[in-house]
């Protein structure tokens, strides 16, 4: 592209940005303007914490699930690391002996009773 049509159409963008950021502004049709219009009671600071806090405990166990998502499966330099995503995947090494031993005792424990 050469130099004259590259300024046009940095120009031409510039203007086009400029433009639907003003009347964008100027408009007072969004959702605030029309519930003060409209003259509803606005929640007081005590719902809005609730809300707040609703959002909060529901919403912490889904971006957990994604941080480990994350890890597990699109982060390959992480240490926790197992595969990509639709592939399947063994760790034989995911029991240590100490947690071995201890199922072994139980279902041992769980046998004699029978």
């Amino acid at each position: 592209m050469n130099p004259t049509k590259h300024k046009l159409f940095a120009g031409a963008l510039a203007t086009a940005v400029a433009v639907t950021l003003f009347t964008s502004c100027a408009a007072k049709d969004d959702a605030v303007s029309e519930a003060k219009k409209s003259g509803k009671v606005r929640p007081g600071i005590a719902e809005i914490k609730a809300i707040a806090e609703e959002g909060f405990i529901y919403g912490l166990p889904i971006v957990m699930n994604y941080a480990v998502m994350q890890e597990f499966s699109v982060d390959t330099n992480s240490g926790q690391f197992k595969a990509p995503f639709n592939t399947m995947w063994n760790d034989a090494a995911s029991l240590h002996t100490i947690c071995r031993g201890v199922a072994y005792k139980s279902v041992q424990f769980f046998r004699k009773e029978i």
